[in-house]
Order: structure tokens, then sequence, then C-alpha cells
């Protein structure tokens, strides 16, 4: 998984929930990767010093995985252009990138590498058929934590604008990990 972003965390979630016997999620922001782990949706994670110039890579990855042939899927959750090259990278030969996160609509990507190894790139747009199942889940009580995705409230519309600020914050005020924030209409 790269992106630990409310998208990336509930695809962790799913594919936890599917069975698959390892999850990494990777991201620049360890408050997000630490929540992810701490909801048991991750077996194993990476966080990408931005700060020292080095982003999310294959490489980092792989090594918190502990699977240097590659993974099986890559779920791109993030649409940056970097990261859709490192889930190239990531994915097995024969593997699979799925491009989940929208970003820019005109990417470089390493297509060769990508047909070299036959990775298969899919895309799909994230809410495309998935809230009969997602209401099931959630109703199922089987999907454990998504409730604090929602991190910060706010109420009425006056203060959409201060919702916008804080959701371009990786914490709050009080040094709370920004992930989702909502805005009610009223309390």
């Amino acid at each position: 998984m790269i992106g630990a972003g409310a998208v990336g965390m509930l695809v962790a979630a799913i594919a936890t929930l599917a069975g698959a016997a390892r999850v990494c999620i990777a991201d620049i922001n360890g408050g997000r990767v630490a929540f992810a782990k701490a909801q048991g949706w991750a077996t194993h994670t990476y966080v990408s010093d931005v700060t020292s110039g080095v982003k999310v890579s294959a490489e980092g990855v792989l090594d918190a995985v502990c699977c240097r042939e590659g993974v099986d899927v890559v779920y791109e959750c993030t649409g940056m252009e970097t990261c859709v090259q490192a889930g190239i990278y990531a994915a097995r030969a024969g593997g699979t990138l799925m491009l989940i996160g929208m970003g820019n609509p005109v990417m470089t990507l390493p297509i060769s590498a990508a047909a070299l190894r036959e990775v298969d790139i899919l895309g799909g747009f994230r809410y495309a058929n998935t809230y009969a199942l997602g209401i099931e889940l959630l109703a199922s009580g089987k999907l454990k934590g998504v409730e604090g995705l929602v991190t910060q409230r706010f109420v009425g519309l006056e203060n959409v604008s201060e919702a916008f600020e804080m959701a371009r914050r990786k914490t709050d005020e009080d040094g709370g990990l920004v992930v989702k924030v909502e805005v009610q209409l009223e309390g």
C-alpha cells in the first residue's frame, strides 16, 4: 500500500480483512503509518523521510516487507508520480499495480520496466460499486477501527474554511493526528 491517507488505510484494512498475509503501508507521514499499524491494518510499515529529500521508494517498501523479489499487488493510493513509479518497481515480476489515487492525469512512468517484468497496471475509480459492500462490512462489525479515521469534526457551514485548513495539516494544534476532517451541517 503506498499512501496512508483515509483511502489507503481503508484499502489496507480491506486487504487485511480479506486475508492478505503481508500488508505493508508506506507514506511520508509517520503518524498515519503508526495509526494504520495500531489498528492492525498493516503487518509492515515504511515511512519515507522527505525532509532528507528521499521519497517513497520501491527499495524502502520492499525492505520493510522483507521481500526483495517484489510483492504480488501494489495498491497506489496517492496519485503522486514518484509513488506510481515506485509501485511499478515494488511489484514482483508478473505482479500487479493497482492505481487508486487520483493524481496528475499525465505522468512520466517507466513503462518499459513494467512491460519487461510483465507488471499489470490496472486502474479503478475508488468509489465505483463500493457502497453496498462497504455498508455490509460496517454493519457486520468485521471492519474494526474505521471510526477513528475521522479525527476532527467541525459544526456549521461557517467553519468550512477552518475545516479545509485543518485537512491540509498533519497534526492539529494539540499535536493530534489529522486523517479525515468532517463538517456537520448542525450539531
